[in-house]
């Protein structure tokens, strides 16, 4: 218990924000190590391919959840159209620029090239979040909201790099008519929102009024999706289908928080309010704090350890490094062109803003290895998917850290400090030990039902009533 705090005090409440940069890209080496040092590499080589993708699914099912949680509807209906083409526009360029650049200098197919510009295309919220936060508390670009704005884009971002990731898993892997593939995603967002006005209604969540149980419930609900969209075949689409789940979930409880308060606190609108955005907060908390103790570490490690030195060949290096670039630098020109028109904005801001899309970490970790695990399920060649998630690790080893230097650096330079403005802060909420504990076990109870009903030795309501 000790040692679980320690580490939650490194990784949350330590104010030195550039250094869990440096924590994650030691992580990432820490498993490149054990897979490739020879005395070290018996314990890389002994991890089961199965636990090590479970484990990767249940990371990509948080960051998912996380990603849903923090999308602020009510401030993008405010800002209109300025924080989606800060978010689209430049993720769009970098993808569809880096797949044109692939086609010539990797000797890529379309669909290959556009798949690997996706899985690089996000910004990493685990990097750019907790610096904008920092710029916040140190009263830099906070008079017009740059911060706030950088971190709602992020979002935006990622969920347009997983949803085209998707797409193109669909597409790259199709087993069957390429207009089922293409259907896949709406079907997902209608599952979605069934799944999320269901996990917002459930009558168990007006018996108990507490944050906890609705992160138990989404992040149950999120790993359930995600299996039985591989037992049927519609994992490409899955993680359209959680967010849309959590997004609607959001919604709901919203609601429901709302109609509760307005009868216990009558003509108290501000407290009311305070109390609703009190609730969502508290369960960011744990997903933020679940995600830094546990999946973080897991992730990244086990990404590194998919890294075998002997299946690269060192002449493609170079060449997937020039070809990242040519993305990274297209995404900075389109990031800065997104908002030059945003007459609020002087042109050092808008430089600064552009700058702070090069970090490269979390989504390119969750996703990178998807293609690979699934040319391995079909028996494919996986000399591609490899490459895939070579360049995926060649992008975190470079951007992270430097990045996280560029915004450090030029925020200082290029950004205008006000006065600081004391706010009420919420106290984290920390999991017990015996909690996460108990939800890994549940996590991977569930993974062994779900292995059972694929291999047909249990039907589905066998399955259900197992888990439950």
């Amino acid at each position: 218990m000790l040692r679980l705090k320690s580490l939650y005090r490194l990784l949350i409440l330590n104010k030195s924000y550039v250094n869990r940069f440096y924590l994650i890209t030691g992580m990432l080496i820490t498993g490149i190590v054990f897979k490739n040092v020879p005395v070290l590499s018996i314990i890389g080589s002994s991890i089961d391919s199965k636990t090590s993708s479970l484990l990767r699914n249940m990371a990509f099912c948080v960051i998912l959840c996380r990603a849903g949680l923090s999308l602020d509807i009510d401030k993008l209906t405010k800002m209109k159209f300025k924080i989606l083409k800060f978010s689209v526009i430049p993720c769009l360029v970098e993808a569809f620029v880096f797949a044109l650049a692939a086609i010539f200098i990797l000797k890529l197919s379309f669909e290959w090239a556009l798949l690997m510009g996706f899985v690089l295309s996000g910004v990493s919220p685990s990097v750019v979040v907790p610096l904008m936060i920092q710029l916040q508390e140190t009263g830099l670009g906070v008079a017009k909201n740059i911060p706030g704005f950088v971190i709602a884009a992020s979002c935006i971002d990622n969920i347009i790099a997983i949803t085209g990731h998707s797409l193109m898993i669909g597409i790259v892997f199709n087993q069957g008519e390429i207009w089922w593939t293409l259907i896949k995603c709406p079907f997902q967002v209608m599952i979605g929102i069934l799944f999320g006005i269901i996990l917002g209604v459930v009558r168990i969540d007006h018996r108990i009024e507490k944050s906890t149980l609705r992160f138990f419930l989404l992040f149950l609900m999120a790993l359930i999706m995600s299996f039985l969209s591989k037992k049927f075949k519609l994992s490409g689409s899955a993680p359209l289908g959680i967010l849309t789940m959590v997004i609607v979930a959001k919604l709901v409880w919203k609601k429901i928080d709302k109609f509760q308060l307005e009868k216990k606190y009558v003509d108290q609108d501000i407290l009311i309010e305070e109390k609703i955005a009190s609730n969502k907060q508290k369960i960011e908390k744990k997903f933020s704090t679940f995600w830094l103790i546990i999946f973080l570490p897991f992730l990244f490690s086990l990404i590194g350890n998919e890294i075998d030195f002997t299946k690269i060949d060192p002449t493609q290096i170079g060449l997937q490094l020039a070809t990242f670039t040519i993305g990274l630098v297209f995404r900075t020109i389109a990031a800065f062109f997104s908002i030059y028109f945003i007459d609020d904005l002087n042109l050092k801001e808008k430089f600064f803003m552009s700058v702070s899309w090069i970090p490269k970490a979390t989504v390119q970790a969750a996703i990178s290895p998807i293609a690979l695990d699934i040319a391995k399920n079909l028996e494919l060649p996986t000399k591609i998917p490899l490459d895939i998630l070579n360049i995926a690790v060649l992008s975190i080893i470079i951007t992270a850290p430097l990045g996280a230097l560029f915004i450090n650096f030029m925020s200082k330079k290029l950004l205008i400090k006000e006065a600081l403005i004391m706010i009420a802060s919420i106290k984290p909420c920390l999991i017990s030990s015996t909690n996460i504990i108990w939800i890994i076990f549940l996590s991977l109870k569930i993974q062994y039902c779900y292995e059972k009903l694929f291999l047909r030795e249990i039907t589905c309501h066998q399955l259900f009533s197992m888990i439950l």
